[in-house]
């Protein structure tokens, strides 16, 4: 697991103990970490700040609708962020964790019910990809391979901001900090090649 290219984010988010009632828990948000050839770091993680057990996990499952598009290793930080109103908890806790991930794809976590552990690890918290920053498959007339040709990744930690009433906007800019060599000017050392400029994306977070 890393912490990306950022310091962990760490903070409170609500849980439930066995009688159903509610508690707040300090967490700590992680990656998968960064691998080249995605076979590893295809995941996402939270743990109990303190102690350092593992609460809750999504990993890249083929069998599982969702996570089977989690194929992309996380190299950038994790965040939280809290929707204002959504839960009637004061304002304390965060309700959804956000993460990048290299294949330039954008996943929101959903915390905004109390945690239960009745099973073992959180069961009532999901990850769903958010926004896809680019069309995976090889463009037409690209020179390239299957084995060459590169997403649009995302290297650093998302900006959540909200504009006066909200909705909330994610923020973030996409390039391959490992791959700086454009498609036709050349190899680098591994001989993978960046196609795809790097973009800005401003994205609405929409609940619906």
């Amino acid at each position: 697991l890393e912490t990306g290219s950022f310091r962990a984010t760490i903070g409170p988010v609500r849980m439930a103990d066995a009688s159903g009632n509610t508690y707040y828990r300090w967490v700590v948000g992680l990656a998968g970490g960064y691998d080249r050839v995605n076979q590893k770091g295809r995941g996402l993680y939270i743990l109990d700040a303190y102690t350092g057990e593992l609460l809750w996990k999504a990993e890249y499952d083929a069998g599982d609708a969702k996570l089977a598009h989690m194929k992309y290793s996380f190299a950038a930080t994790p965040g939280f962020f809290r929707v204002q109103d959504e839960s009637n908890d004061s304002g304390i806790a965060f309700n959804y964790m956000f993460a990048a991930d290299t294949g330039g794809q954008i996943w929101v976590v959903d915390m905004s019910q109390p945690g239960d552990t009745s099973t073992g690890l959180v069961n009532n918290w999901t990850a769903d990809r958010h926004f896809v920053a680019n069309d995976p498959s090889i463009p037409t007339g690209s020179t390239l391979t299957a084995s060459t040709y590169q997403t649009r990744p995302i290297f650093f930690i998302p900006f959540v901001y909200r504009p006066g009433n909200g909705p909330e906007r994610i923020i973030f800019g996409t390039g391959d900090r490992a791959v700086m060599i454009p498609e036709g000017e050349g190899a680098d050392i591994d001989d993978r090649i960046c196609n795809e400029e790097g973009r800005l994306y401003a994205v609405k977070f929409d609940l619906t």
